[in-house]
């Protein structure tokens, strides 16, 4: 087991911490200003806010686990917590110009959650968590096909962070950047890309800090099936993974770690006019007519390292449907993950929705309202496992949000 920090680390970790907020905030306020002296310019005319949705939800959960985190364990952990969590969030997207060949799109969201929770040992934990992300987005046609590239920051802080079963991912500060290019090649819509992403854990535990990582990304997809309802996507991925607080000194016979991860997907849509490729998710919508709309994958990816502790294989299948129900629609949607570490008793897994390697199981129910106002109903089911004596995580959640989309 790893020593327990003393207070003077914690609070180097944690004005650490504070410097990566501050730099994020720094980040949104200077993105603030700017959009809003565009305002003053002779280009307002061009800048058009094109979406806002304000999202307010409210969501009551259960978890059940018998294992502790990666980290440190906490003397508080029980094995059934439940918990209750209020959110707001807004998000849009603003136009700065857009033509025939080329755009600007700037997308902003940003969200604030309280929870309340029981069932701990010792105390009642009331963590807050607050996200901010800002992606600029350029795209322009280059002859025969499209150029796009990206790029923006995300933050993710959480406060009085709860022990297991209740997973709350820690805080952390990233910044990233990709392009891609697509065209038709022999009569085959086909895309390639590639991207850049280093993310800052700026965690209160120094064990959480080996988190900390930069990644290259580069990937190729195609559409060799576009007929009638029916689209069929495949995609290959290769990601290189430099995680620098992790391993030796960075010498070249001490290096720190690093993975290499191919990743391969396939993707087969039905009935989804909203989506005529499978290059972007469904959203919960039907078809004009009421009809069915279901998507299916399978996603496998293999993960090899200089450190042998983390060599995996992991494989999901996922199914999505949708459909009207009266004035409803009826969405549901889940996924079964196996994941195999490459050696013996090595079956770890941060627990949670983050989990790579869990499965689930969910439903939505959703209305519209009228006036640009639409409520849903949401349920899911979640379980993730290791090998190592029978341990799990699991929970059970209910939510009920509100989505209001003002006329623009």
């Amino acid at each position: 087991m790893r020593a327990r920090p003393t207070a003077g680390t914690c609070a180097a970790t944690a004005v650490r911490g504070g410097a990566a907020g501050a730099r994020a905030a720094a980040f949104f306020g200077l993105g603030a200003a700017f959009f809003g002296s565009l305002g003053a310019t002779s280009l307002a005319g061009q800048v058009r806010l094109q979406e806002l949705v304000v999202t307010m939800d409210a969501s009551a959960d259960w978890h059940q686990g018998n294992f502790s985190a990666v980290t440190v364990p906490r003397l508080d952990s029980a094995e059934n917590v439940a918990s209750g969590a209020g959110q707001a969030q807004v998000r849009g997207q603003v136009s700065l110009f857009s033509d025939e060949r080329r755009r600007l799109v700037v997308s902003f969201n940003g969200s604030l959650q309280q929870y309340a929770t029981g069932g701990f040992k010792y105390r009642s934990y009331a963590p807050r968590r607050h996200s901010g992300d800002l992606t600029v987005a350029y795209g322009r046609r280059m002859g025969a096909g499209s150029l796009g590239l990206s790029a923006g920051a995300a933050t993710l802080g959480v406060q009085d962070r709860p022990p297991l079963p209740l997973y709350l991912p820690p805080s952390y500060e990233r910044y990233f950047g990709s392009a891609t290019y697509a065209r038709a090649v022999g009569g085959i819509d086909a895309r390639a890309g590639v991207s850049a992403e280093s993310a800052d854990y700026a965690a209160v535990l120094p064990q959480l800090d080996l988190l900390d990582r930069s990644a290259l990304r580069a990937w190729v997809g195609a559409l060799p099936w576009v007929g009638g309802r029916s689209t069929v996507e495949v995609r290959g991925q290769y990601s290189y993974l430099s995680y620098t607080r992790q391993g030796g000194s960075g010498a070249p016979n001490d290096p720190f770690r690093t993975d290499h991860m191919l990743r391969a997907s396939a993707t087969w849509c039905w009935r989804a006019p909203r989506h005529p490729s499978c290059w972007d998710s469904p959203e919960l919508s039907a078809d004009a007519d009421g009809g069915l709309q279901s998507v299916l994958w399978v996603d496998g990816l293999v993960n090899r390292s200089n450190s042998r502790r983390v060599e995996y294989d992991l494989l999901r299948l996922g199914a999505w449907a949708s459909t009207l129900l009266g004035s409803n629609v009826l969405s549901v949607e889940g996924q079964l993950a196996a994941k195999r570490y490459r050696q013996p008793f090595m079956h770890a897994l941060v627990p949670g929705e983050e989990a790579d390697n869990s499965s689930y199981v969910a439903a939505t129910l959703q209305r519209a309202l009228g006036g640009g106002l639409s409520g849903s109903v949401r349920v899911r089911w979640t379980r993730a496992e290791t090998s190592i004596g029978d341990a799990y995580f699991r929970r059970l959640g209910l939510s009920a949000s509100f989505n209001y989309r003002p006329p623009l």
